[in-house]
Order: structure tokens, then C-alpha cells, then sequence
């Protein structure tokens, strides 16, 4: 991702549907896609990423795109961290 992203990968591409998993029980289909949208599916049990590398590569692809970070108010599953 940052290998593309560096070399000028277009961030604002849009993807029109993406099939996840086809064919599996787990098969999953996402409209309209672009990259950060992309990353935030890492959240869905079915993409099977941890969720401290989900909000990393948000925070990358905003941060490349808009020259600033995301703002993370409403993160999921916080409020399960023990001490919170």
C-alpha cells in the first residue's frame, strides 16, 4: 500500500462493487470503494485484520490524501479495552 501510494497511486479511484471471499460462507460484497473505504473493511470479521493495522492504514491513506490525520472519535470495540 505504501509502496503504491508513494510511487502516486491514485487515491481517489472509486471501485463500483468488490466481491470478498466468493463462493465461501463468509462471501461478502462492498459498493462503492475506494481506498480508505477499502481499508475500513479490515473492521469486518470476515476480512480477518487486527484493528490497530486497520486504523494505522487509515490514518496513512488520509493523512496522504488530505495532508492530515483522520479525525477518530467513534472507534469501534474502545470500549472494550480493559481500564477504558
Amino acid at each position: 500500500m505504501e509502496i503504491l501510494a508513494d510511487a502516486g497511486a491514485d487515491l481517489q479511484i472509486r471501485v463500483k462493487a468488490l466481491l470478498w471471499g466468493e463462493s465461501m460462507t463468509w462471501e461478502t460484497v462492498v459498493y462503492d470503494v475506494t481506498p480508505i473505504s477499502y481499508a475500513q473493511c479490515g473492521l469486518y470479521r470476515q476480512f480477518h485484520r487486527r484493528e490497530e493495522h486497520v486504523y494505522s492504514n487509515i490514518e496513512y491513506l488520509y493523512r496522504k490524501q488530505y495532508g492530515t490525520g483522520p479525525s477518530l472519535r467513534n472507534v469501534p470495540n474502545k470500549y472494550l479495552v480493559v481500564g477504558h
